[in-house]
């Protein structure tokens, strides 16, 4: 056929957009096809190496652990510990608001500092003392 002929007979089955397509495949139909070959040829390939994958240790393993994932799925119970989680969330949330609301985490740890300032000032006063002699016993020592 002419090129004329090709063009006209690739629009009439292929339309005006894809009858380049068309053309282009008839063009390198050659081509098209010692691809289809080759990817034909290593589908027999590709079996053989994936044969050679299910007889190796890794793809036991995988079978054992997919098994015993089964048996424990069979075995356990998940409503009751997707439960748990989703409280530990609701948990999680109600404390984030309720510092939010006080202003953050900075205002909680500055509140528990004076408690804990009021409540053991009198520890922290004998530490810082005994600290401090214990330093001047050593600058002694050390002269």
């Amino acid at each position: 056929m002419s090129r004329e002929q090709q063009i006209y007979l690739t629009q009439t089955m292929a339309g005006q957009r894809q009858y380049n397509n068309l053309l282009a495949l008839f063009d390198n139909f050659d081509q098209y096809n010692r691809a289809l070959g080759i990817a034909q040829n290593s589908m027999g390939t590709l079996q053989e190496q994936q044969n050679i994958y299910m007889e190796s240790t890794a793809a036991h393993l995988k079978t054992l652990k997919a098994s015993v994932e089964d048996i424990f799925d069979s075995f356990v119970d998940n409503e009751p510990i997707n439960n748990f989680i989703d409280d530990l969330a609701d948990g999680a949330t109600e404390v984030a608001k309720f510092l939010d609301a006080i202003g953050g985490g900075g205002a909680v740890l500055k509140a528990l500092g004076a408690i804990g300032m009021s409540v053991f000032s009198k520890q922290i006063a004998q530490g810082i003392n005994t600290s401090i002699q214990n330093m001047n016993i050593a600058k002694e020592r050390a002269q």
